[in-house]
């Protein structure tokens, strides 16, 4: 069975790039990217996904926000969280809202490898 990883960024070019990267490091797996929290929450009622990354800078639904949504609908599939904006307050809220895995931008391909074995998607 193939899995799927849903990616979520509001900026075209960097969803553009993840796909690229991803496609690269698990090109076993489907890849569905959406613009938005609300469109990746819909999406989640409607497809198993195996693995979600999300950026957390995002105009009406931020990362944090998104990932609580997540975890209150008793998703427990893996969650990165892909910021350039980290400091130990959004490293301690992700934590608290169910994050898995952090990556400050820019990360290294080597980091999102380990992540994929990690998660067993890769």
């Amino acid at each position: 069975m193939r899995k799927t990883i849903l990616l979520v960024d509001d900026e075209a070019i960097v969803l553009k790039l993840m796909q690229r990267v991803m496609s690269d490091i698990a090109p076993q797996c489907d890849l569905i990217a959406v613009p938005d929290g609300a469109t990746a929450l819909a999406l989640l009622e409607q497809y198993p996904i195996h693995l979600i990354i999300t950026d957390q800078r995002m105009p009406d639904m931020d990362g944090i926000s998104l990932c609580k949504a997540i975890r209150e609908r008793n998703v427990t599939e893996p969650i990165v969280m892909i910021t350039a904006w980290a400091n130990e307050q959004l490293m301690q809220n992700a934590e608290m809202v169910g994050v898995d895995f952090f990556l400050t931008k820019p990360f290294t391909y080597e980091q999102m490898i380990g992540i994929m074995k990690a998660t067993s998607i890769a």
